[in-house]
């Protein structure tokens, strides 16, 4: 399992960036860390008038936003769920290794597209053709 809370996704001070962006928000470094490790109460955050409490959401201003951008891919890996990643000047996906950490930071990062689907697909595309 990887820890999901890094620091280095606190924003304290407003950031375009998260304009409409799914986030936590909190007041507290330990309310926010909880929520990000609970996995729950993410709300799209806007700009708040206020300095002291530079991010809005749910009608209420806040300290603290917490943005990763691979948080979903995060929560599936330590689900259990496959992931792939494509490196940079690649255009395969590349299935990640069970138990072992995606290159996260350095390559794209996502949840592996389910089996089921792609048959279901090949089959809806068989029948479609074959009328």
């Amino acid at each position: 399992m990887i820890k999901l809370f890094d620091k280095g996704y606190v924003y304290f001070m407003w950031d375009d960036i998260l304009n409409g962006k799914l986030c936590f928000v909190a007041d507290s470094t330990d309310d926010l860390e909880s929520l990000v490790d609970e996995k729950n109460d993410l709300c799209i955050v806007s700009k708040s008038l206020y300095p002291g409490f530079p991010f809005r959401a749910n009608n209420k201003r806040y300290r603290l936003a917490y943005y990763d951008p691979q948080y979903e891919q995060k929560k599936a890996y330590n689900e259990g769920i496959p992931l792939q990643y494509k490196l940079i000047h690649s255009n395969e996906w590349i299935d990640c290794l069970p138990n072992i950490p995606p290159p996260f930071g350095i390559a794209e990062v996502r949840i592996k597209l389910n089996t089921y689907e792609k048959e279901f697909y090949k089959c809806s595309e068989h029948k479609k053709n074959s009328y």
